[in-house]
């Protein structure tokens, strides 16, 4: 499982540097220095501009820091909730990828179905 450190390290790459990277997620040179050292982690708003910035779902990054912060009693169930997560996103992808070939196959015609969140949710 990637951590959140790999995720900044791809950021860092795609922005060209840690400053950069700092300019882009709009927080100081040294925050991204204490993250990328360990001497520090990184906020909730922080990892969520990370999560857009590299086109990941917030929610992912957000729980895998949570993950990684909890105390080792805990961390399992932060864990456990992040496979979920991931189940749950591979699913509706799937879904949404069969729902958006519908009307091809059907020769155009018919109308294409979005599946709400809410009945997502309850098959899951």
């Amino acid at each position: 499982m990637e951590t959140i450190h790999d995720y900044l390290q791809k950021a860092a790459l795609k922005a060209g540097s840690g400053n950069k990277l700092a300019a882009v997620l709009k927080t100081s040179s040294a925050n991204i220095n204490r993250i990328f050292t360990g001497t520090g982690f990184p906020g909730d708003e922080t990892i969520v501009k990370l999560a857009v910035y590299l086109g990941e779902d917030p929610a992912k990054l957000l729980l895998l820091k949570q993950a990684e912060r909890a105390h080792e009693s805990a961390r399992p169930v932060w864990t456990g909730l992040l496979k979920k997560f991931a189940g749950a996103a591979a699913i509706a992808f799937i879904v949404s990828t069969v729902l958006s070939a519908l009307p091809c196959l059907a020769g155009g015609a018919g109308p294409m179905y979005i599946m709400s969140n809410a009945i997502l949710a309850s098959i899951l």
